[in-house]
């Protein structure tokens, strides 16, 4: 152990240096900017497993520089690495959890988010670095802006992990007013400003995604963005069922589909044999964070849940064009139909024609 300054003084523990196993330990911490474990110039064999986390603070002094967590990597050397964290339980976070191992499996996390951009695993993201495989894992997550996994730059792989998460209003928790209030989201990819940073290769599949809530938040099942720099983002074999609990909670869709509307040349976003259910809105294609274009969904099911008149299958949002989408070999369950489209910003419902913007196969 080493301690390096006032930073490591509020901090259960610190390791420095390579080739390390750290198992069996409880880590209870809640000062403001807090970390429970700093692992720092880590190289070689890293395992982090079979350890518990407990957050009991509610203060964030700066969310940037990755904020408050239980376990975080400082100076680790840039590229790919051999970091392993699995069978860890975070029984509660302020803000993030697990990050930057290659590889992440059989953790359990606890989001109590009290910022903007709670993340419960954030993969590797490095430029022309491979990200590694996250599967297995458990998060449960609520409060101001939380999201189950982040996103990387090159070959990531997030697959056979449930997410639940629930949203209520938690304004008072942080200042911030970036549209993503008591927003929830499992998984997202998000190409900042003009876009161009460059993603390959993201594939999701066999995930479990269930999102419910009131009090006027925000669900997004899963948002992607496409961009030309973000080829191979694939999202198939997943179920994901959001639902509004109360009448003013009316933001709420399976899929959020995002983008930059000035580049209809993004290259596609591929959903294949998923099944999407709601009972508000199925597929939202696009709001005021990001209106994308060529979303295709490939063999979806489209379910609805219970009897919501105010109930879309799509919707068209965010005050921009939205151009190229895909609706290929769809099943429509009872209460969904193809055709059942709400012009939001119009303040129009469907129904679709060829004219616009969602095409069918």
């Amino acid at each position: 152990m080493a301690q390096n300054g006032a930073r490591d003084r509020y901090n259960c523990l610190v390791i420095r240096g390579g080739d390390v196993e750290l198992a069996g330990v409880t880590c209870v911490y809640h000062a403001p900017q807090a970390w429970g474990v700093i692992l720092e110039e880590s190289a070689g064999s890293v395992k982090v497993h079979h350890n518990v986390f407990v957050d009991k603070g509610t203060i964030i002094t700066d969310r940037h520089g990755a904020g408050v967590r239980p376990i975080g990597f400082v100076n680790a050397p840039a590229g790919e690495n051999a970091f392993e964290l699995y069978n860890n339980l975070v029984k509660r976070t302020r803000q993030n959890g697990l990050m930057l191992a290659s590889s992440m499996h059989h953790n359990e996390v606890y989001v109590d988010s009290w910022s903007t951009n709670s993340f419960a695993i954030q993969p590797l993201s490095q430029v022309g670095v491979a990200a590694g495989r996250f599967r297995d894992n458990k998060v449960f997550a609520t409060g101001f802006n939380p999201y189950g996994f982040g996103w990387a730059h090159e070959a990531m792989y997030i697959y056979d992990n449930f997410v639940l998460m629930f949203g209520m209003d938690t304004t008072h928790r942080w200042y911030e007013r970036w549209g993503d209030i008591n927003m929830l989201s499992a998984m997202r990819v998000t190409n900042y400003d003009q876009g161009g940073q460059v993603r390959n290769n993201l594939e999701y599949w066999n995930n479990t995604i269930v999102i419910r809530g009131e009090e006027n938040s925000e669900i997004r099942g899963v948002e992607f963005f496409s961009d030309e720099t973000i080829s191979g983002l694939v999202f198939h074999n997943n179920y994901v069922k959001v639902e509004s609990l109360d009448a003013h909670t009316g933001r709420v869709a399976a899929v959020d589909v995002q983008g930059h509307f000035r580049k209809p040349a993004s290259l596609p976003v591929t959903y294949v044999d998923n099944l999407f259910e709601s009972n508000t809105i199925l597929i939202r294609f696009g709001d005021d964070y990001g209106v994308g274009h060529n979303h295709h969904f490939i063999r979806p099911t489209f379910v609805k849940s219970g009897d919501n008149p105010e109930f879309h299958t799509f919707v068209f949002d965010g005050g921009h064009y939205s151009t190229g989408h895909v609706i290929l070999d769809a099943t429509f369950g009872p209460g969904t139909a193809y055709n059942d489209v709400y012009w939001k910003n119009t303040s129009s419902h469907g129904p679709w024609n060829s004219s616009r913007s969602l095409e069918r196969r």
